[in-house]
């Protein structure tokens, strides 16, 4: 009797503490981070699912992203379109943060990936002059 009384209490705590396990294992503290504006207040919001090659949508109702905050290991390509095609308005590397622009989706690459840029940020070299 005792050992049937010992199994089943052993049983319930096993199926208390292997569910939180489980979570704690598939949560990888990889998240991407975005803020916008909802009726004139900041709405925060998060994406853990950051397998590669998926076009995840924002949540941001106008578009309008006030900060991004891409606390993962790898390349965030945000997107003014939902189906992230064409150049991504924002590339932000692993820690890297940006703000002040419109997206409504995103998609991540591997660090080592090879990532166009678009070609409104990139700088000729003309622009450069030497000193002398």
């Amino acid at each position: 009797m005792r050992l049937r009384t010992a199994s089943a209490a052993l049983a319930a705590a096993l199926a208390f503490v292997l569910p939180s396990a489980a979570q704690a294992l598939a949560d990888d503290g990889q998240v991407f981070k975005y803020t916008f504006l909802k009726e004139g207040k900041p709405q925060h919001k998060q994406i853990s699912d950051l397998a590669v090659g998926k076009c995840g949508q924002l949540a941001a109702p106008e578009g309008l992203i006030e900060e991004i905050a891409n606390e993962s290991d790898k390349v965030a390509l945000v997107f003014d379109n939902a189906t992230c095609s064409g150049d991504p308005v924002v590339v932000a590397g692993p820690g890297e943060k940006a703000g002040g622009f419109s997206a409504v989706a995103v998609r991540f690459e591997e660090v080592n990936s090879p990532v166009e840029t678009p070609a409104d940020n990139l700088v000729p070299d003309a622009a450069f002059s030497p000193v002398g």
